[in-house]
């Protein structure tokens, strides 16, 4: 009777293992956990951002024509004046003092012509004679004349409306004709200035549009049309400068400033961007996508045409507009499986 027993329990741990094997076993795996895109299809600009920096429309440096010691200064750093407004003199006794002369010696030779004029008339003195006193006389008009010139250049006068910038020179300084004192900025316009590659200039045309990007003002976009573009290469980087220029009412955009330049080129054909995670490449080398499709992943055959670069995506072909794309977890996925949308991206 024992030995009955033992012999069922045997047989029955046999019948329990031979069911196991004939049984298919079962996928515990949940469904997997992604995040889509919903596609939508856009045209694509291929564009090109460059570095450059603002500048003023023009600038004119002031200076006296005479040399002496600056006597008064009556502008300031970064503020704004108006053509023909005394900016600066310089200290004038030593012209005023030669001016008294030469009016002096003015008024001598003007009376002495009057005196011989007479005689000259009256053929009491001869022709050299009077000759040499109206040249002595028009020699003493040019000497104040001269004398007047000086003096008067004892003053500057703003020849521009403007703002004040790079002030050189401070009260009692002693300085040269021509030596720079200040600088004034026309900056009603504003000059945009990048260099350009050798390679993408013949691209770039004057008036195409542009779109400025300043950091400095909160990353604001201003658009813009190129309005200059160099024809000889910088020596050293074969590239060459390009202008864009805007207009800057409320004073705002300053010479200096940092700024990005994005020049628009030629318009992709329709496409979808999609993050370079959403891309897969089979054993033959073919792009596809994992598209969602009654909760499972559907495989789906893309064209690569454009990569944007950076953080900007991938254009690809092949997808129709609301198609759910797995962008996060498509390397987790196989052809019909299950997956549980987690986040949605509707952004283009």
């Amino acid at each position: 009777m024992k030995t009955k027993f033992i012999f069922f329990i045997v047989f029955s741990f046999i019948c329990i293992g031979c069911q196991g094997e004939g049984t298919p076993r079962k996928d515990i795996r949940g469904p997997v956990k992604v995040s889509v895109k919903i596609a939508t299809l856009s045209d694509i600009s291929e564009s090109k951002v460059y570095s450059g920096s603002l500048a003023e429309k023009m600038a004119t440096a002031v200076s006296f024509s005479s040399p002496g010691t600056v006597k008064t200064l009556n502008v300031a750093e970064g503020k704004k004046v108006s053509k023909g407004a005394l900016v600066a003199t310089l200290d004038d006794t030593a012209a005023k003092s030669a001016l008294d002369i030469a009016t002096a010696m003015k008024n001598q030779a003007e009376d002495a012509r009057s005196r011989m004029e007479k005689l000259y008339q009256n053929k009491s003195i001869s022709e050299i004679q009077w000759m040499d006193v109206e040249s002595k006389y028009k020699q003493a008009l040019a000497s104040e004349k001269l004398a007047q010139k000086a003096l008067d250049d004892c003053k500057l006068y703003a020849p521009a409306t403007g703002i004040v910038s790079g002030k050189a020179v401070e009260l009692g300084q002693n300085v040269l004709p021509g030596a720079p004192v200040f600088r004034i900025l026309d900056i009603s316009r504003i000059k945009v200035r990048a260099f350009i590659p050798e390679k993408e200039i013949g691209k770039v045309k004057v008036g195409d549009g542009v779109k400025i990007r300043i950091a400095s003002l909160g990353d604001k976009v201003i658009q813009g049309k190129i309005t200059n573009r160099s024809v000889s290469a910088n020596a050293l980087s074969r590239s060459y400068e390009i202008e864009a220029e805007l207009a800057n009412r409320n004073g705002e955009l300053l010479p200096g400033m940092i700024a990005e330049m994005e020049i628009s080129g030629k318009t992709r054909q329709e496409g979808v961007v999609l993050p370079a995670t959403a891309i897969m490449l089979d054993e033959d080398n073919n792009n596809f996508v994992w598209k969602i499709n009654g909760g499972k992943a559907t495989r789906a055959d893309i064209d690569v045409t454009l990569n944007l670069g950076g953080t900007e995506g991938i254009l690809v072909r092949g997808l129709q507009d609301g198609d759910s794309i797995i962008v996060a977890g498509a390397n987790k996925v196989g052809e019909g499986e299950k997956v549980q949308v987690e986040s949605n991206n509707t952004e283009k």
